[in-house]
């Protein structure tokens, strides 16, 4: 009987593996158009959208990462403004309300949402630079690849700690944890016990699987798209990131084929944080901004 059970076991297993690395027969969970999220039921004021304009013809506009929101830009924001542009950094549906929101959404209403709202902007600016932060990197290079070879072409892409490729051992199991629940343990939170602005980060916590498989099972996708890219490109990401591989970082530099590309390998040392939200670090944030100002200049 042994003999017989436990290569019933072991294919089991193997299967289940592949189930969940390789994601056969994926479809996302949801799929319809989403509105722009009430931000009245934010959980917190520095959730809601950051928008600051002047009358100015060039625009940039910042893509929040998962599950954060667009209180990530708040220096970002006041420095570009300064700098001549008119700033949008919207939340994104799902985020910054309640957790349970984000459980009913997935990566391409996301994008589907992010789409809308660059494509406004691009009509009403004659230059609109989009930078996404994370996943919101993600986007940010997915709407570059669909765009590039149109007259709503942007003109430069800024990834930051962009995720585009995923340690295959936390993805072991996501999917079968996303098959049993949607999330766990999840909250909202406003502060963090760590130093260099980092208890300043406004998200979810807890654990997303639904959520976090919709954004891996999209990312073969956009990787594959990165060759095409051409548009201005400047990317960095710190390499003792502990949210996102480095190795995202390297990908992008080895694909990229674009016309005018920046790559920066930061390195912080070490930190009490997770070396991922750059934008917000008081130690980087002015010589990050500054240095992406400088690339948008010499356009």
């Amino acid at each position: 009987m042994k003999r017989i059970i436990r290569p019933i076991i072991l294919l089991f297993l193997v299967l289940l593996v592949c189930w969940n690395l390789f994601l056969p027969g994926y479809r996302e969970p949801y799929t319809s158009v989403l509105a722009a999220p009430d931000e009245s039921r934010c959980f917190s004021p520095k959730c809601r959208s950051i928008i600051k304009t002047g009358g100015n013809d060039k625009a940039i506009l910042m893509i929040h990462g998962f599950p954060s929101t667009p209180y990530l830009y708040t220096f970002f924001a006041d420095h570009f403004f300064q700098e001549g542009y008119d700033v949008y950094a919207p939340l994104l549906p799902g985020f910054g309300t309640d957790p349970k929101d984000l459980e009913r959404t997935s990566f391409n209403q996301w994008y589907g949402y992010i789409r809308s709202y660059y494509l406004k902007l691009r009509k009403q600016y004659g230059t609109v630079i989009i930078m996404g932060h994370s996943m919101g990197g993600a986007l940010a290079i997915k709407l570059a690849e669909e765009f590039q070879e149109t007259d709503q072409r942007p003109d430069a892409l800024v990834s930051i700690s962009a995720v585009v490729s995923y340690r295959k051992l936390s993805r072991l199991f996501v999917r079968t944890l996303a098959a049993i629940k949607p999330s766990y343990g999840t909250f909202t939170q406003s502060h963090q016990d760590r130093d260099d602005g980092q208890e300043e980060w406004t998200g979810y916590g807890g654990i997303f699987p639904r959520a976090g498989l919709s954004l891996i099972a999209n990312l073969p996708q956009i990787r594959k798209g990165i060759p095409s890219l051409t548009v201005p490109f400047y990317a960095v990401q710190d390499k003792g990131d502990k949210t996102v591989p480095f190795s995202s970082l390297k990908t992008i530099e080895k694909l990229q084929q674009s016309e005018r590309f920046q790559v920066w390998e930061m390195d912080m040392g070490k930190r009490s944080h997770t070396r991922h939200n750059l934008p917000m670090y008081r130690s980087v944030q002015k010589e990050l901004a500054s240095s992406i100002s400088l690339f948008l200049r010499d356009l």
